[in-house]
């Protein structure tokens, strides 16, 4: 079986889904601009997934990290040893008595998440199918049916598409809302033990970014539950970080460029078509001065049409 083409055409939804129908092993291969993902699947089921420049992907030491579930210098160390023992990173976080087998699957588990959440936001670029056999790591990597990958998934992209109406920015600063004890009480009552948490954590200082290294969650999680806590009326969007405005002046920078560089390649090519007409021209006008328009056009003479007797009279 070989598939490729155009996002744009197929839709990675389908793609995968024809897949898994099939039960087919192999390595999907997903281009969008400068972001490179593969998918490999088993007998049509997703085992994992890996990302180059993935924007919001987390390689597994992160995520371990991020849920508090190892130290930065336990990682270091990890990967060290990983690159004496040569042995795969999950197997070395557990050897090292880090983390255990648990910890692990259900990181792994969260790393496809991302990756799939990421990509189906993609409405440009290129996949590739390619069938093999899969060599993974089945004490830690288990296969997940791609139907509750894609359902989770896709609904996580529907969400998105409310969440970034509403929270346009990494770099918002939240701050809480003022209100009276009874009216917080009840609101209170409502939320998760996350939400309290991250409700905690908002105090008019910190931007989205910042709360997402502090509360070590994902972005997806994150914004959910800014937004509900918008929604209740706990907390109000106050102000911008200053790295926003770095940020639009890197975009607004690149953008220049951007024109800058489409302006030279305009003038180039009319200053190419300008050298074309000329050359044209040029060889029109040499053309007409070594054949008379006439002949060119297989017109006899004019003066095989005049009458000799009218040259007689004359």
């Amino acid at each position: 079986m070989s598939l490729e083409g155009s996002i744009k055409e197929f839709g990675l939804a389908e793609i995968l889904q024809l897949i898994s129908m099939q039960k087919k092993s192999g390595v999907v291969s997903i281009t969008h601009g400068s972001e490179s993902t593969t998918l490999h699947f088993d007998n049509g089921q997703l085992v994992f997934a890996t990302s180059i420049s993935g924007g919001e992907t987390r390689r597994l030491g992160e995520i371990l990290v991020n849920t508090g579930k190892m130290t930065d210098e336990n990682l270091t160390e990890a990967l060290r040893k990983q690159e004496i023992t040569k042995e795969r990173i999950g197997n070395v976080f557990v050897s090292s008595g880090f983390v255990s087998t648990e910890d692990v699957k259900e990181a792994l588990q969260q790393q496809v998440m991302d990756v799939i959440f990421h990509i189906l936001r993609w409405k440009e670029g290129y996949y590739k199918f390619k069938a093999c056999e899969i060599d993974y790591d089945r004490e830690f990597q288990i296969p997940v049916q791609t139907d509750f990958i894609l359902m989770e998934g896709s609904r996580m992209v529907d969400e998105w598409s409310l969440i970034e109406s509403k929270i346009s920015s990494d770099y918002i600063i939240f701050s809480q809302t003022e209100r009276g004890g009874n009216e917080t009480e009840q609101l209170f009552s409502r939320l998760n033990t996350d939400e309290v948490t991250i409700f905690n954590l908002i105090d008019g200082k910190h931007d989205i970014t910042e709360l997402m290294t502090i509360s070590q969650l994902g972005k997806f999680d994150l914004y959910r539950i800014l937004l509900t806590l918008m929604l209740s009326g706990l907390i109000m969007q106050t102000s911008l970080s200053n790295r926003d405005t770095v940020y639009k002046a890197d975009v607004a920078s690149e953008d220049d460029s951007a024109v800058a560089s489409t302006d030279g390649t305009a003038t180039r090519k009319r200053l190419h078509y300008a050298f074309q007409m000329a050359i044209l021209v040029f060889i029109i006008s040499f053309i007409l001065l070594l054949f008379p328009a006439g002949e060119i056009a297989g017109l006899p003479p004019v003066n095989a049409h005049i009458n000799p007797t009218l040259i007689h009279r004359r």
